[in-house]
């Protein structure tokens, strides 16, 4: 949520605590809250003293109506309707809003068909549908692309409900789960890293001896052919030295193009 999102829900926030037992003023500040264009989560609204007591009051469907926006959505409303609040067409918007963001936690991609049919509009209403679709994107609860030829919306992002206290501890092991996972995988990454550094070098090392041994070879070659030897001789003897130094690993990087000339049998 941003800043001016936030701000909105601490000024509710101080409004509902100063109303003390005041149920019918509370009452009143929930429907505000319903129907703020920039309020879309309720968790800490909810946990207030004052908007709690709502919960067994003459006022219950205030607090549900309140509860329905923070874990709801538009088909709880419509199959639950005597246990709310009647809702004004900003609100009955807002809450179709919020089934989005639900129904986009649980899939990427969300047919035209099953938006319809929760936010219990008519199939044959795509122009109404597409400007919630909209509507929504603007407000930031859910970024993505209107596939009209395909009758589909790619969610891309979406933003975060209230979780019902009864949740948290699900929520918390999979987030231990995935902090686990996490570690595992940095670990693996780590050894993985330093074992292909250890590999570099290894391999770098090796090259330089091998060159190493192929300037020495030639330096005495070129000795040998100075000093008189016969050239069958050195030859031969080169041979010997070459097929010593390219039996090497293969991970040298030294093969036949490397030589001089080619070996074959005497």
């Amino acid at each position: 949520q941003t800043m001016q999102q936030q701000q909105e829900i601490e000024r509710f926030c101080i409004l509902a605590s100063s109303q003390g037992q005041k149920s019918r003023a509370c009452s009143a500040l929930v429907q505000q809250v319903l129907s703020h264009k920039k309020v879309f989560v309720f968790g800490e609204i909810l946990e207030l003293l004052p908007i709690a007591s709502l919960k067994d009051s003459e006022f219950s469907s205030t607090y549900n109506s309140l509860e329905l926006f923070a874990y709801g959505t538009y088909s709880d409303y419509i199959a639950n309707k005597d246990q709310y609040l009647d809702l004004n067409e900003g609100q009955i918007l807002k809450l179709r809003q919020l089934s989005i963001v639900s129904l986009a936690e649980k899939n990427s991609i969300l047919h035209f068909g099953d938006l319809a049919n929760h936010l219990q509009l008519p199939i044959d209403q795509v122009r109404e549908l597409e400007d919630i679709i909209i509507d929504s994107i603007y407000s930031g609860l859910v970024s993505g692309k209107l596939d009209q030829k395909n009758r589909i919306f790619k969610v891309y992002d979406y933003m975060s409900r209230d979780v019902r206290p009864e949740e948290l501890p699900t929520l918390a092991s999979k987030l231990l789960e995935w902090q686990e996972s996490n570690a595992i995988a940095t670990n693996a990454l780590h050894h993985s890293s330093n074992f292909m550094k250890d590999q570099r070098e290894l391999w770098d090392s090796e090259q330089k001896d091998a060159q190493l041994q192929l300037e020495i070879q030639k330096k005495k070659w070129k000795e040998s052919l100075e000093a008189g030897y016969d050239p069958q001789d050195i030859a031969y003897s080169n041979r010997q030295s070459y097929k010593s130094i390219i039996s090497r690993p293969k991970s040298l990087g030294i093969t036949s193009s490397l030589l001089p000339f080619s070996y074959g049998k005497p």
